[in-house]
């Protein structure tokens, strides 16, 4: 027994060296909170040639700050300046980041590793130049949902509710509007939305795979479930219960602050069914 986890301990070893010394292509998946970045992520690290991290990047550095950390749980546009790193900023940052990310590759055979921060958006042309070939792949959700889905989390979790769905429509227009900025500076993006993936996960994936230049996943995986926040969830669209929920004054509050995004995406063209307004 002894002999076999000296022999362990050994290959794992090993495997830390290989790792440290592989040059890998980062897969960046963007897009605000609550807007299936978990799911997607869950779904591409089902791929032979992909592997993901344990948990969001900045959490596996201290070299980056956290919304969390700066008192801003999931609202890390209320103070956009903290987070924004330019192109030609803290290139010895870039390092000590990739090096603290690689700690926690262990799918030694990849070739592309996923990480998945909301942050990320706010550094989207630092992340380009220091991680080359970097591909990046924003995904899209109905601005109403979404701003709903930011709110329960707060207030469900960290207890923070001041003027709350107000900040987390502005969370979801500001993370479109940097992703729209900055996107045609992109040598590498590819846009999918929520709707599309959960509605027609194989035309969706298929779309990804084909960007990264991958063999397609197998259709069977997409029939799987996938654990997002400690449940087991089939790939479907949720916006229809969220949004069923959503009361006038909500609305209201949603489409004044995010209506030009909400406009461009084209998600004030088929308005959800409205409940009782309070």
């Amino acid at each position: 027994m002894a002999g076999i986890q000296k022999i362990n301990r050994i290959k794992e070893r090993i495997s830390r060296v290989l790792i440290s010394r592989k040059k890998f292509k980062w897969i960046f998946i963007i897009g605000c909170y609550n807007s299936g970045t978990t799911l997607l992520t869950r779904i591409l690290e089902q791929h032979p040639k992909i592997a993901g991290l344990p948990a969001e990047g900045h959490f596996l550095t201290n070299k980056l700050i956290t919304p969390r950390s700066a008192g801003i749980p999931r609202l890390w546009t209320k103070k956009e300046d903290l987070f924004t790193i330019a192109a030609d900023e803290k290139e010895d940052l870039a390092k000590a980041v990739l090096k603290d990310w690689k700690k926690h590759i262990t799918k030694c055979n990849a070739e592309f590793i996923l990480e998945k921060s909301p942050p990320d958006i706010a550094r989207l042309l630092w992340l380009q130049k220091n991680f080359p070939d970097a591909c990046f792949i924003h995904i899209i959700r109905n601005g109403y949902a979404v701003a709903l889905g930011i709110e329960k989390k707060i207030t469900n979790k960290f207890s923070y509710k001041q003027e709350i769905l107000r900040l987390a429509a502005y969370q979801w227009k500001r993370s479109a509007e940097v992703f729209r900025r900055d996107s045609e500076k992109l040598n590498k993006v590819l846009e999918v939305s929520y709707e599309e993936l959960t509605e027609n996960p194989l035309k969706t994936i298929k779309q990804i795979t084909d960007f990264l230049v991958l063999q397609p996943l197998e259709e069977s995986i997409l029939n799987r479930c996938f654990k997002i926040r400690e449940l087991n969830k089939v790939i479907e669209n949720q916006n229809p219960e969220r949004l069923k929920q959503m009361t006038l004054d909500e609305k209201r509050i949603i489409s004044s602050t995010a209506s030009n995004m909400l406009i461009y995406y084209g998600y004030e063209k088929n308005q959800p069914q409205i409940g009782a307004d309070r």
